[in-house]
């Protein structure tokens, strides 16, 4: 017999919303961050409301049975998430000193790739120290030898993400920082603010952000929303370095008022030199899901023309593409 009490509703309610809950504590990872884990427990799916322990904290899993995908779809706790992001951060940095090491470029930009996931993702203040750490280790490798930031950037990916983007940013960031004669405190908050600049864009539907068609009005509005996004997933995660956050909010901003989200005329510095990195990284790389590439002298030309009608302060363009041509690069 049916029970139709209104205790029977509440109770359903109850379950619904426990069962919702449980669902949300747990976050599936990858075959390579799982991998990376020892400190953090890892565990399975066996219904759709049900998890069990597969890993426990301190150890680590047999890599060739990860390798050959002979494991179920593996998850962390929600609330290990971030010390998951670092630990495997903290791993990827022990493979970038080797990759730096070995002069391999192609594996050291892939190692950046793979910590600024882990930093958009979960843009904390551990994953922020260990992405710090990441940009030492590239600089002092550019101090032994000056062509490692050339190299990193003429090196083109068949997979265009906002993470490798963001490195391709950083990477000439660092380029402009060290011509212009920066100190390394300096160097190191520009080139984080780079890295960060896209932050908003972890929140944007794919459908529109990897769209390969011309954006919808709609479309287009939605993707103008992510520097303010991103601008809040920054402070709301505790990252307070002002540089960082201005960067952010004002990297399509314009000091004639032309940009947006905000039409803000008094654009910061760092604002402006990540627009002007953005664009030139934008334009010249290949591997944009709606549009091919453009001549680099090209590039430079649409700079100089957005800089000649007011876009950026006087002489900023100038400044970073005498950067490009700097002999160390």
């Amino acid at each position: 017999m049916a029970d139709n009490s209104p205790n029977s509703d509440y109770s359903q309610e109850l379950h619904d919303f426990i069962q919702k809950q449980k669902q949300k504590a747990y976050v599936l990872v990858s075959t390579r961050k799982a991998m990376a884990l020892k400190k953090v427990p890892l565990y399975y799916k066996v219904s759709e409301t049900e998890w069990e322990l597969y890993k426990p904290a301190d150890t680590t899993i047999d890599d060739m049975r990860l390798k050959e995908e002979r494991h179920p779809k593996l998850y962390v706790l929600a609330r290990d998430k971030a010390e998951a992001a670092v630990e495997t951060q903290q791993k990827i940095n022990a493979r970038l000193q080797q990759d730096l090491k070995k002069g391999d470029f192609n594996l050291i930009r892939e190692s950046m790739v793979d910590v600024t996931d882990e930093l958009l993702d979960e843009p904390r203040s551990g994953t922020y120290s260990e992405a710090e750490k990441s940009i030492k280790l590239v600089l002092r490798a550019f101090t032994r030898k000056e062509s490692i930031l050339g190299q990193l950037v003429s090196i083109t990916s068949k997979d265009y993400t906002t993470a490798l983007h963001s490195v391709n940013v950083m990477t000439l960031m660092l380029g402009f920082c060290k011509f212009v004669g920066y100190d390394w405190k300096k160097i190191l908050q520009f080139s984080m603010a780079a890295l960060l600049h896209d932050v908003g864009k972890t929140v944007i539907p794919s459908e529109i952000l990897c769209s390969p068609n011309k954006l919808s009005t709609e479309e287009f509005r939605s993707m103008q929303r992510h520097p303010s996004l991103g601008a809040e997933i920054l402070m709301k995660n505790g990252i307070r370095d002002r540089k960082v956050i201005q960067a952010a909010a004002e990297h399509h901003e314009k000091v004639d008022g032309s940009g947006y989200p905000k039409h803000i005329k008094n654009v910061s510095l760092i604002g402006q030199l990540v627009s002007i990195i953005d664009i030139y990284e934008a334009l010249t790389n290949n591997d944009r899901p709606y549009r091919r590439a453009i001549d680099p002298r090209e590039a430079l030309k649409i700079l100089r023309e957005e800089n000649d009608r007011g876009a950026f302060v006087f002489g900023l363009v100038d400044r970073f593409i005498l950067s490009l041509n700097d002999p160390r690069l």
